[in-house]
């Protein structure tokens, strides 16, 4: 399958890791959905997702690499990306000092919405 047909990502359950650059110029990816129990996520792996709009995070399992601008600074960093979700549990690990998401780039919501707290382009 071309990168270009991607459009929506759900990783199965099973997935622990995304591979580095796993979706590597899949320029009209507009959302993708991260299961729990993906502890990985390798560099570049969403670099040059350019249309990429909404990520749901419902793993708790990767804090380091959610902090790591190498791993997915171009998953959040992107101008397109207005909406990230991002479960509640992992509200206390530390992963909102991200610098995209500790209210410069991102506001978070107040309260957890569904389980998930939802961080909005500002």
């Amino acid at each position: 399958m071309p990168r270009e047909s991607l459009i929506s990502v759900t990783l199965h359950t099973d997935t622990t890791a995304i591979n580095a650059c796993a979706f590597y110029e899949c320029s009209n990816l507009t959302s993708i959905i991260i299961p729990e129990g993906v502890a990985s996520i390798g560099g570049s792996a969403f670099r040059y997702c350019d249309n990429l709009e909404t990520v749901t995070i419902d793993s708790d399992d990767i804090y380091e690499d959610l902090t790591s601008y190498i791993a997915c600074g171009s998953l959040i960093a992107n101008d397109n990306t207005n909406t990230i979700r991002v479960i509640a549990s992992i509200n206390d690990s530390g992963l909102y000092t991200n610098t995209y998401l500790n209210g410069s780039t991102f506001s978070r919501s107040q309260t957890a919405e569904d389980g998930y707290y939802v961080f909005t382009r500002n």
